[in-house]
């Protein structure tokens, strides 16, 4: 891909031929645009609009050509303005045989000519007339080696020629002419130089090949070997040696050059040509050096090859992530329908059996798949909250005995069931009770013992608690679950805790699973001050898994006797009234059915504005408020309530299971919050619980 320079920078030209280029639709021409142009073009051309001596450019294969102020009097009258940017051959044709094949030596061959007081014939001025020149072509490097025009320093010496009888003028002359092409090499911003005999002797530099290369004005007679030690070891001067001998020109491109100049070292990559010139026999006598630093552009390039490669990281990655949401999604829906499935099957055969027994076990499976759904239903929902950075941990102070109990007791069936034996060991200086967060803390365990009993068959499962103590952290405790299941390889424990991912397909189709639950059970450990890893695994042996979380100890409170919750719930719930807000059909048949079995005087408002209407125009002893409805919603309704100073309360029943959600509800008035699906027997313990206030 070639730079380029901006426009503007060109369109600086001096002068009238300036003027002119500057002028110029360059769209509507062949060469396109400006800003389209190759970077080599657009530098030479910047140096050919400044210069003060006759220059002129042929570009591209249809050789169009470009010239400066200095070159103007070579035209006379007739060609000047509309030469600008003209094919060579349309504007040459009287001397296009004669000098196209010295422009097809440089664009082909890559060589450079010299032509002192060559006769070329021009019509100028309304007449053809005999012309002498002294020119030198040159090649024109593109950015990436190849040649893309030709470079022409002339100067006209019809009037030495004429003069070439007087030996005194043909010598000031020539002398003139010297002069006017050292001062032409002296401000080309182009590194050039002169070197003499087979040691490489400098006998010309211009000041931008001294600044570059060495800092002295007493380079003249000393050698490359001298000035420039390192040209020595990085092989420079063997290739000068190569040149002088055979007479080939030499093309580097890009060659890194380590030079030291007063004292600072820099790192430098080139191209350069290395010319033999000969004298007037043949014979090569010295070597012209043209250099172009070409450091940023290759800097620049490899910059971008540097973001191509990261773009292209980039791609794989995003890659990678798409495949595996993919495989996740179509594992979710595989986990989703299976429950789902079961629901909707048993559901159908409960009405259409008449046996008793068969209802109740259809009834089971219905209720254990409904669970295992909402769990599903869960994980997702806490994995998304913890990647967004909104998962909200709660410090609240719990029984970790009767915690690890109850999922002990959770598991006890399914690991009976597939012959596993289940048991649980508690050090002995365990707080009895903690602070921590109890829900994300059994989350953490119900993950590690279900996978357990999951991998394993007639096996053992063991859970194991106890505090640590470590240097520069607090009080933590540790939970190791330890199975003899089917166990893991080295490269299978790679891939645990990257979510939507299965440690195979095999095992994901012989024991089912999203692939979410060690990736969520890490990422709650590590919001609790802890982690979760695996510190033992064999093939075929087992695993053991250990999460540690951070905690407080509670101070001991004195126990008090719990009452017959059950007794005290159903005294308090006969003939209590409640208004059950609901927009949903369904929703308020189940509540229904679960109130008027318990002896509860129920009324119904389909939306915000009824149940509004209805609670100040009669007495109800609690509301149980939909939060999501038409016309006016649970929020609103809420707020509208306490605004006119109704005291009674208020229970908000919402399908948000977020903490978020919980503290908006609280906040608009709500006293109490119950996420769906609803657990009957929390329902009644909160209605009961308010009714009895």
């Amino acid at each position: 891909m070639a730079d380029n320079i901006s426009p503007k920078f060109v369109l600086k030209a001096l002068g009238a031929t300036g003027e002119v280029f500057s002028s110029m639709d360059w769209s509507a021409h062949p060469m396109g645009p400006l800003d389209s142009w190759p970077v080599a073009l657009q530098i030479s051309l910047n140096t050919l609009f400044h210069s003060q001596h006759p220059m002129f450019i042929w570009w591209g294969p249809e050789l169009f050509q470009f010239y400066n102020d200095a070159y103007l009097p070579s035209f006379g009258i007739g060609k000047h303005p509309r030469a600008m940017g003209q094919r060579g051959a349309e504007c040459w044709p009287e001397i296009w045989p004669v000098i196209k094949p010295q422009i097809d030596v440089v664009m082909f061959d890559g060589g450079s000519t010299w032509q002192e007081d060559q006769l070329i014939p021009i019509y100028r001025n309304g007449q053809l007339e005999d012309v002498f020149w002294t020119y030198g072509y040159s090649p024109i490097y593109n950015i990436d080696g190849s040649i893309g025009g030709t470079l022409v320093v002339c100067m006209e010496t019809t009037q030495r020629k004429k003069l070439e009888s007087g030996a005194a003028t043909v010598l000031m002359q020539v002398e003139r002419e010297r002069t006017l092409l050292k001062t032409l090499f002296a401000n080309t911003p182009i590194p050039i130089a002169m070197l003499e005999g087979p040691d490489h002797r400098f006998t010309y530099a211009n000041s931008c090949y001294a600044d570059y290369f060495f800092n002295t004005e007493n380079y003249v007679g000393k050698s490359v070997e001298e000035l420039l030690p390192s040209a020595v070891t990085q092989g420079f001067t063997a290739l000068l040696d190569r040149v002088f001998k055979t007479g080939e020109k030499f093309v580097g491109n890009e060659t890194l050059f380590e030079v030291t100049n007063d004292g600072i070292s820099r790192s430098l990559y080139l191209n350069f040509i290395y010319q033999a010139v000969r004298d007037a026999r043949g014979k090569i006598i010295g070597i012209l050096a043209v250099i172009s630093d070409v450091t940023e552009l290759v800097q620049s390039r490899k910059q971008i090859e540097i973001s191509n490669h990261e773009i292209t990281l980039a791609k794989d990655e995003a890659e990678k992530a798409n495949n595996l949401k993919s495989s996740f999604l179509a594992n979710m829906s595989h986990e989703i329908r299976t429950p789902l499935g079961a629901i909707i099957g048993f559901t159908n055969l409960m009405k259409d059996s008449d046996d008793e027994q068969e209802r109740q076990d259809y009834a089971k499976i219905v209720d254990r798949n409904g669970h295992a759904l909402t769990q599903l239903i869960d994980d997702i929902l806490d994995l998304s909250k913890v990647e967004a950075g909104r998962l909200a941990i709660e410090h609240v102070e719990f029984s970790l005995y009767n915690a690890v109990e109850e999922i002990i007791s959770l598991f006890s069936e399914t690991a009976k069931s597939k012959g596993v034996k289940l048991t649980c060991k508690i050090d002995a200086d365990t707080p009895r009770k903690v602070k921590s967060d109890p829900t994300r803390v059994r989350q953490i365990l119900v993950n590690l013992i279900g996978n357990a009993i999951k991998f394993t068959d007639n096996g053992s499962v063991e859970l194991s608690v106890q505090p640590l103590r470590e240097m520069n952290k607090g009080p933590q405790l540790r939970f190791s679950v330890q199975d003899t299941g089917i166990g893991m390889t080295l490269e299978q424990t790679q891939k645990l805790f990257i979510p939507f991912t299965q440690v195979d397909n095999s095992t994901t189709r012989k024991f089912g699973g999203t692939g979410l639950g060690l990736a969520l059970s890490r990422k709650l450990a590590q919001a609790l001050g802890g982690d979760v890893r695996i510190s033992k695994f064999e093939p075929n042996v087992g695993c053991t898994f250990e999460a540690t979380i951070s905690f407080e100890e509670s101070v001991p409170v004195k126990k008090t006797p719990l009452s017959n919750s059950n007794a005290s719930t159903y005294m308090t719930l006969q003939n209590a009234k409640v208004l059950l807000v609901e927009d949903s059909e369904d929703n308020r048949f189940l509540i229904l059915r679960i109130l008027k079995r318990n002896g509860i005087v129920a009324d119904v408002a389909v939306n915000g504005k009824e149940a509004v209407d209805k609670a100040l125009s009669q007495n109800y002893d609690l509301i149980l408020m939909d939060m999501q409805m038409p016309i006016l919603d649970g929020y609103s309704a809420t707020a509208q309530l306490r605004e006119r100073d109704y005291k009674r309360p208020i229970v908000a029943l919402t399908a948000h299971a977020m903490i978020e959600e919980r503290k908006r509800i609280l906040a608009v008035g709500c006293d109490a919050h119950l996420t769906k699906p609803i657990d009957s027997q929390l329902l009644l313990q909160i209605i009961a619980q308010y009714c009895h206030n």
